[in-house]
């Protein structure tokens, strides 16, 4: 194996040679060929000829930077078979764009549809929540209490104690309850009171409240009672409200919800009258009043 190796090596170094000295016969040639210049003519100077040695210059200089050869390529042409595949590839890529395109817009007019429909859910959405709040508010106002407060005396009414020093008020409050479901008490408060006038609002003695448990209700068309004794009344009070001269009234209010958790409110103003002998309903609806 080793003397194939060594005559591969050899005839690699002959071509070489022979490759070597063809290089330098065709130098020779063109070397030799190059313009003799002329002899001068008598009486002439020899002249200088810098065009030619321009052109000299420009033509050894092709094929460098200074003077780049260009090439032209130019295309193989194609076969019929190659024109037909290419022609068929550019119309699936216009039909894929033109579909890309059609299914662009079909998802702009989806997504405007689907926009258009939200909108509308949301406005069914809220009338239909405006309607249920309407219609649980209806059913709580059909189905809660209503308290009426009624005032009326209780004997003995107006007389006077052992040491005759002020005269016995007492008077009972009626809590009528005409709807439909319990009325659960929270809060009842009643004052009596000798004035001339009507008082605006209710305004309660401070450190004078009274709460009543939770769990005190009042039936559905039903009535509980409750009874307020008043011993701080003065003689001369009670002459001057009997007489007419002053107004004995009985005012407050009572506070219970509804089985909802809605607080209510009722006020009511009672006050005395003479020609009766009890408590009458007073014309003054500041202190009359629900909720």
């Amino acid at each position: 194996m080793f003397p194939a190796m060594k005559d591969l090596l050899s005839l690699r170094y002959t071509l070489g040679v022979a490759l070597a000295l063809l290089l330098v016969a065709g130098n020779a040639p063109a070397q030799s060929q190059q313009p003799i210049p002329s002899p001068a003519k008598s009486g002439q100077l020899p002249q200088n000829h810098p065009q030619r040695s321009k052109n000299a210059i420009r033509s050894d200089d092709r094929g460098t930077e200074n003077s780049p050869i260009v090439v032209k390529v130019l295309s193989t042409p194609k076969s019929n078979e190659e024109a037909i595949a290419d022609a068929a590839e550019q119309k699936y890529k216009i039909a894929v764009d033109w579909r890309l395109v059609v299914f662009t817009g079909c998802l702009v007019i989806v997504g405007a549809l689907q926009l258009i429909v939200f909108g509308l859910q949301a406005v069914w959405l809220r009338k239909t929540v405006y309607a249920t709040q309407k219609s649980v508010h209806t059913f709580q106002a059909s189905e809660r209490p209503h308290i009426f407060v009624t005032v009326h005396k209780l004997d003995p009414f107006g007389s006077y104690d052992s040491w005759h020093t002020f005269p016995s008020i007492k008077v009972g409050v009626t809590l009528n309850n005409y709807g439909k479901t319990p009325a659960i008490l929270t809060r009842a408060r009643c004052i009596v009171r000798i004035t001339n006038e009507f008082p605006n609002i209710f305004n309660e003695p401070q450190g004078d409240r009274t709460d009543i448990p939770e769990g005190l209700a009042v039936a559905p068309n039903d009535k509980a009672e409750y009874q307020w004794d008043f011993p701080n009344i003065s003689a001369s009070d009670w002459q001057n409200a009997v007489n007419n001269n002053l107004m004995l009234i009985c005012y407050g209010i009572i506070q219970y919800k509804d089985i909802f958790d809605v607080i209510h409110e009722t006020g009511f103003c009672w006050n005395y009258q003479n020609r009766i002998y009890d408590f009458y309903f007073s014309p003054t609806h500041k202190l009359n009043y629900r909720t």
